[in-house]
This record gives C-alpha cells, sequence and structure tokens, in this order.
C-alpha cells in the first residue's frame, strides 16, 4: 500500500471536523436567543415592563399649599361674660379642615397648642377687657399645616357689669398748625382731644398716613390736659401742599379722626 492511500482516512477525518465546526459557528451567528421572560411577554401579548415605572409613579404626588377659606365667624356683639361663644365655617380643597383657633391678634403656627377639631367652642377673654369694645381673629388648618388668613369677628362689646356699651368716639380739634398755613422747619402739631369716657391715644399723620410723625398716649408727657402734641421735621416733606391726619382713640376703641391742608 503506498503512502497516499495512508493518508487518505486521516485527511478525511480532518476535513469532517473543519465542516463541522464551520456548521456550527454558521447556526450559532444567525440565531439570536430571548430570555424565556420576554417571549412569555410577548406570547401573552403584553409589552416589556419598564422596572422604574412603579417608582416615579409613586413619588410623583401633590404637594398641598392651598390653605383653607373661612366663610363665616359668628361671636355676639354684646357679652357680659368673659367666655366668648363662637362659631367659625370654613372650608378647604381636600374637602377637610383638621383645626380651628381663636385669637386675640396674634397669627398661630400649625404646631401651637390650642387648635380644636370642633368648629365651634368658648374663647376667654382677659379681665382686663372688661368696659371695652374688641374683635377676635379665627384661623383654620389642613392636613398639610396650610394656615387660613385671619377671619376678624365683629366688633364685641365686653361688659361685665351689665351697661351698655360706649360708641360716642372722641372730639378731636387740630389746633396747630392751622388749615392752609406755610410751615417750615420743626413745627409743633398739637390737638385738642376730649371724650366721654377717656382717651387712649392720639396719632399723628402727614400725606394720609404715609409718614408716621408720632403717637402720644394719655398721661405721657406730650399730654396734658386736652392738649396732644407731636412735632412735624418738614425737611422730610417735599415743597408743596401736604395732608396732616390725626387720629384719636378711646379706652373702648371708638375712633375719631382730622385732617388739615398745609403747605411746606
Amino acid at each position: 500500500m503506498n503512502s497516499n492511500s495512508k493518508q487518505n482516512p486521516i485527511i478525511m477525518i480532518l476535513l469532517v471536523v473543519i465542516l463541522a465546526l464551520v456548521a456550527y459557528l454558521v447556526i450559532n451567528s444567525t440565531t439570536k436567543t430571548t430570555p424565556v421572560g420576554e417571549n412569555q411577554s410577548a406570547a401573552a401579548g403584553k409589552p416589556k415592563t419598564n422596572s422604574n415605572t412603579k417608582h416615579t409613579t409613586h413619588n410623583n404626588f401633590v404637594v398641598d399649599t392651598i390653605a383653607p377659606v373661612i366663610t363665616s365667624f359668628t361671636t355676639p356683639s354684646t357679652s357680659h361674660s368673659l367666655s366668648i361663644p363662637y362659631s367659625i365655617v370654613a372650608t378647604d380643597d381636600s374637602g377637610i379642615v383638621t383645626g380651628y383657633i381663636v385669637t386675640m391678634g396674634t397669627r398661630p403656627t400649625a404646631s401651637d397648642l390650642g387648635w380644636t377639631t370642633s368648629a365651634s367652642g368658648t374663647y376667654v377673654l382677659p379681665a382686663s377687657v372688661d368696659g371695652k369694645m374688641m374683635t377676635l381673629n379665627a384661623y383654620a388648618k389642613d392636613a398639610a399645616g396650610n394656615i387660613s388668613n385671619a377671619f376678624s369677628s365683629p366688633t364685641i362689646y365686653v361688659t361685665l357689669s351689665g351697661g351698655t356699651p360706649d360708641t360716642i368716639p372722641p372730639t378731636v380739634n387740630i389746633t396747630s398748625p392751622m388749615d392752609g398755613d406755610v410751615v417750615s422747619g420743626i413745627v409743633p402739631f398739637t390737638v385738642s382731644v376730649t371724650d366721654n369716657i377717656a382717651v387712649k391715644s392720639v396719632y399723628f399723620y402727614a400725606d394720609n398716613g404715609a409718614i408716621n410723625v408720632g403717637r402720644c398716649d394719655a398721661g405721657q408727657a406730650c399730654n396734658s390736659l386736652s392738649e396732644y402734641k407731636a412735632y412735624l421735621d418738614t425737611t422730610k416733606l417735599t415743597p408743596g401742599m401736604h395732608w396732616l391726619t390725626v387720629q384719636a382713640y378711646d379706652t373702648t376703641g371708638n375712633e375719631n379722626e382730622q385732617w388739615i391742608q398745609v403747605t411746606i
């Protein structure tokens, strides 16, 4: 047997191995492997699920920044007791008002003591308000802690002795300067104020309240009998016509005012 016949079986075996390897590579290069999970979804006609969708939806919430609105605050007009009954009506965009509070003027915070879930109740006044006219402020809050604007009650006259309320305002008469005067420098601004019970405070303004000239309380050095005085610095005003105004309050809270016009 010659050498060529001995080599033929070896060559044939190598050719078979090479052909098998080529076939394997061709088959694997053209076949796409798909995860089982995707095949199951596709077979059911369902799109793939984004793993971030649930997280985004969970965190995509709306923050409530809208405060409740009070539409009514009912109190008596006269009280012979320091305990003032009240009733509040309020609405909120969420549909739920979680708290109510009544104060004598101070705006509360959401964490203050005194909030109640009841829209009606009783507010106890200090004894110092006896014989005076005053107002109360109501507030409402929601679950997010938003607080409404103040809603003021009608004027309440408190009289523990059972007397009739004082509704007479002070009498006000500006005595210096006079209406139409030409003034300059530092000018005494004086007024005569009287009241059927007692004067509490007098406020002095220029330019319709834009400039606060001063304040004089009864019994201070600026007050002598019925005369109350402040000083107007005309250098703070521009040349020309200006309004001067006086507002006077009595101890009950009644107010009266007078104004004149001067030239700087």
